[in-house]
């Protein structure tokens, strides 16, 4: 079947090949979205995430992603990486980006962006990258990837067999979003906001403190349209006055006030020893959003840190922690012990601080802004101190309280579910990258291809 493929090269079926608009980016809403290099993880991005920038309506048209239109990166260690624009909302592409807009009526976008995530392409990559302090690739060389392109209709069948896989990868993405957002407005709600005292006092009629007043009144509208409700056996585990504590404000009354590294452990223990093969996350399959750590691989163990499951890994290197890497432990066997980047802290429940809580902290802006301010070091290299986990506080209540015991029982579900469906995922991408190659070669028939995938 694929011997009757015409060879092309990517600029040969291209029609416009450009280079990206250079502008500053700012998270105020002030134009089109900007799409970055850093945006794009392994061909997959987070619009949550992705800057705005301004433009001249004279340069837009220019620079104005089409549904299609595939970007490739094209410097760094990031060359190569690509994503094909599906249409999400106005993007204009950023200056280190190469965008590649097809002649539609001879190559179907997605066989090609699939062409484009294959090993024939990595490898295309890599005898192409040029420089030594900063290899790239520039469109003269990325526009000579050759490859065979079979008549349309297979290019379509193609695509849609492995886009079946995608949309389901990305509709658990989006289920597990929910899932986390849900258990971290209830960490905001009920340990930052104490919304259930502010409640429990506004119920009462007993005096807001000053600060907390503008939350109050928000609640208490809430309260009057419906929107919120009260659940009384919820409400009574939380008192319903506050009191001033040096160190964190007005607290619940009657909550302990301690410090991060003494409720959870830093950094623990584990032993592995040198040469034994096990699971391996480098930093680049740490999420930026979300728990989900992916491209996991088998590694002869020779140092870095070591972690188990239920852990929380979370970058202490800027710009890592600034772009909000950190990932949630799922994927080993009981006892068993994995190992990563050294750059990497590892944060462990302890006692009655369960992994849910850990995790949702972890993920708190309160939280990532005092690890940002407490880094140090050179430009370009700093990192976390482990001295900044002993001065950031946190009020909870007293060990004898149910509150922390719920709140590990309404968010253990969600976390349950958010790691069932990763793991679906990564057998789905396990899938999809064994497919890819075969059938971009013609080793694979569509129609076997079509029965693996018939269940999905």
């Amino acid at each position: 079947m694929a011997n009757n493929w015409d060879e092309v090269k990517l600029g040969d079926i291209s029609s416009d090949v450009s280079y990206g608009y250079t502008e500053s980016a700012t998270n105020e809403e002030v134009g089109p979205k900007f799409l970055r290099i850093t945006d794009i993880q392994n061909g997959v991005v987070d619009w949550n995430t992705v800057p705005y920038c301004p433009i001249d309506d004279s340069k837009l048209k220019k620079y104005l992603l089409h549904t299609g239109d595939i970007v490739v990166a094209r410097t760094g260690n990031s060359t190569g990486e690509n994503y094909i624009f599906t249409g999400e909302q106005d993007t204009v592409y950023a200056s280190y980006l190469i965008r590649f807009r097809l002649k539609e009526d001879v190559a179907n976008p997605f066989f090609v962006w699939y062409s484009m995530r294959s090993p024939q392409w990595w490898a295309f990559i890599q005898g192409a990258k040029t420089g030594s302090a900063q290899a790239g690739a520039n469109a003269k060389v990325l526009s000579s990837y050759s490859f065979k392109l079979p008549p349309m209709p297979e290019q379509k069948a193609i695509a849609h067999i492995l886009g079946t896989l995608d949309d389901k990868i990305e509709l658990n993405r989006q289920m597990n979003e929910t899932l986390e957002a849900m258990a971290q407005a209830l960490f905001k709600s009920w340990f930052v906001d104490f919304d259930p005292v502010i409640d429990n006092a506004l119920l009462a009629g007993k005096a807001i403190p000053e600060p907390l007043k503008e939350r109050a009144e928000m609640r208490q509208a809430q309260l009057d349209s419906g929107k919120s409700k009260t659940n009384s056996e919820i409400n009574d585990l939380f008192p319903s006055e506050f009191e001033f504590i040096e160190d964190l404000g007005w607290i619940p009354k009657g909550w302990d006030v301690d410090s991060i590294d003494n409720m959870i452990e830093i950094n623990p223990r584990l032993t592995l020893k040198k040469g034994t093969l096990a699971s391996h996350a480098d930093m680049k399959a740490l999420p930026e959003s979300g728990f989900n750590i992916d491209g996991v691989i088998e590694k002869e163990y020779s140092g870095g840190t070591k972690f188990q499951n239920r852990d929380v890994l979370f970058a202490r290197i800027t710009p890592c922690l600034e772009n909000g890497k950190t990932g949630l432990v799922d994927f080993l066997e009981p006892g068993e012990v994995g190992f990563g980047s050294t750059e990497f802290i590892v944060l462990r429940e302890k006692d009655n601080i369960t992994m849910e809580f850990v995790a949702c902290l972890a993920r708190n802006n309160k939280f990532r802004l005092h690890a940002i301010q407490s880094m140090v070091g050179s430009s370009g290299r700093q990192r976390v101190q482990n001295s900044c986990f002993s001065d950031f506080y946190m009020a909870l209540p007293k060990s004898s309280n149910k509150v922390l015991e719920l709140f590990h029982e309404m968010t253990s579900v969600n976390f349950e579910k958010i790691s069932i469906q990763a793991k679906e995922s990564r057998t789905l991408a396990k899938l999809r990258d064994t497919l890819l190659p075969k059938l971009m070669s013609g080793e694979l028939r569509i129609p076997d291809a079509e029965k693996l995938v018939a269940n999905i």
